[in-house]
């Protein structure tokens, strides 16, 4: 996030493209998963973090059972760029998205066929008619089952046409539960 050495951390963001950094800590994962933990700070992002089954990237490495988990509202990813995402997850099973702040000009976080996994505590303020957080896909027929999208705060940039706060679509078996939905959305859930 904020730019110092922290000598307990694994890979350290130095302010700019900071994804790249954030990426590789989830890649060094490997295929048997674990946490990416980022600490209180602001962390400028100019293209997407991507969770995937290895086959969508093409890296080979299966992020599922991953989690990136920050410090609660004072983890900011700040998103500057007109990408689709800031958190893109596809063909993934246990991810976790926890205590993140994430101020967007595109979308929040993108679900796409997941299983048992979760969204939670998340602040998120997305732009350009996206949803702050996507669940399913309406682009293919294998559903997103079993995930949870729980106690997050989604508020509308002023004056951003945005869209929907939460947009399920291709989802079963879910739980959508505490989420609070203010601003100038089209639709809130």
């Amino acid at each position: 996030g904020s730019i110092y050495e922290n000598p307990r951390a694994d890979f350290t963001c130095q302010g700019t493209n900071d994804q790249v950094a954030i990426q590789q800590a989830i890649d060094s994962l490997g295929s048997s998963g674990g946490a990416v933990y980022l600490l209180e700070g602001t962390y400028n992002l100019n293209a997407a973090i991507n969770l995937d089954d290895g086959i969508v990237t093409g890296d080979g490495i299966d992020d599922s059972n991953k989690s990136i988990i920050g410090a609660g509202s004072g983890t900011k990813l700040l998103i500057s760029q007109n990408f689709i995402y800031s958190i893109s997850v596809k063909n993934c099973r246990r991810v976790l998205i926890s205590s993140l702040r994430i101020i967007a000009r595109a979308g929040g976080v993108d679900f796409s066929q997941t299983d048992s996994s979760i969204i939670e505590n998340l602040w998120v303020s997305a732009s350009k008619g996206l949803s702050d957080i996507t669940v399913g896909s309406t682009s293919t027929s294998t559903p997103s089952s079993k995930d949870i999208i729980e106690g997050n705060f989604l508020k509308s940039l002023p004056s951003s046409n945005s869209g929907l706060g939460i947009f399920a679509a291709a989802w079963g078996d879910s739980i959508i539960s505490n989420n609070q939905v203010i601003g100038d959305f089209v639709l809130g859930i």
